[in-house]
């Protein structure tokens, strides 16, 4: 379906020039973590996943312009999932006491790496490195105070941090990924995936919404996260 649909970028976008973008991929493959069928598996492939996010929204899908929705705090979500309890939407999962707004993505950024790793002996070092990389790295952030209030505010799901179990709710996103990809293509409806996001026509956003909701309650999956 992908190969046959018209899936170009206006000209309204300028990619960056030290990315080599292969815009004749429009092809997904799975890669799959530590020789196991239940570990990753998450999508990857075509040239629209090697755009920043305010470039994907020139694409556009047989002439048409696009939306993009993703789910909120997704991981959060999957491990509140994995123990039947749901999360709900009024308390912000990267907020934490004694922070403000403005270390948001910190404190996003040091969540996530808290379910991948397997302990938390280098957690300071690993934050280190991945603020430098992102962009978001200052002096003297307080990473012990972060990963308390972590583990603080998320106590329900503590087993779960430095338990190296990213992996399985990468799995788990995939196959709700699987699923939305297997609904639009059964309607010869084209949706490209961005991970734990969803492009397709401005005309099917409501479908979309829809889609993913029900791929929620399809896996059992009981904290729906916010779609946006």
């Amino acid at each position: 379906l992908l190969a046959k649909s018209k899936i170009t970028l206006s000209k309204k976008a300028e990619t960056d020039r030290s990315r080599i973008v292969d815009f004749s991929n429009h092809s997904y493959h799975r890669i799959f973590s530590q020789n196991s069928f239940t570990l990753h598996g998450r999508f990857y492939g075509p040239w629209w996943q090697s755009l920043k996010s305010d470039e994907r929204k020139h694409i556009k899908i047989n002439g048409e312009s696009v939306v993009e929705l993703d789910y909120g705090s997704l991981h959060v979500h999957l491990a509140y999932s994995k123990l039947g309890i749901d999360y709900g939407h009024d308390n912000d999962p990267y907020s934490i006491d004694g922070f403000d707004k403005g270390d948001r993505d910190i404190i996003k950024l040091a969540t996530l790496t808290s379910l991948n790793m397997r302990n938390a002996k280098y957690f300071s070092q690993t934050m280190t490195k991945r603020l430098q990389e992102d962009g978001l790295y200052r002096k003297n952030i307080p990473f012990k105070a972060i990963k308390e209030g972590i583990i603080t505010k998320h106590h329900k799901i503590k087993e779960y941090f430095f338990s190296g179990i990213g992996l399985e709710f990468m799995y788990l996103d995939s196959k709700v990924t699987e699923y939305i990809m297997k609904k639009f293509t059964t309607q010869k409806i084209p949706v490209l995936s961005i991970h734990d996001s969803y492009i397709v026509g401005k005309s099917y956003k409501s479908l979309l919404v829809e889609i993913m909701t029900s791929a929620f309650k399809h896996h059992k999956l009981p904290s729906l996260p916010i779609i946006k």
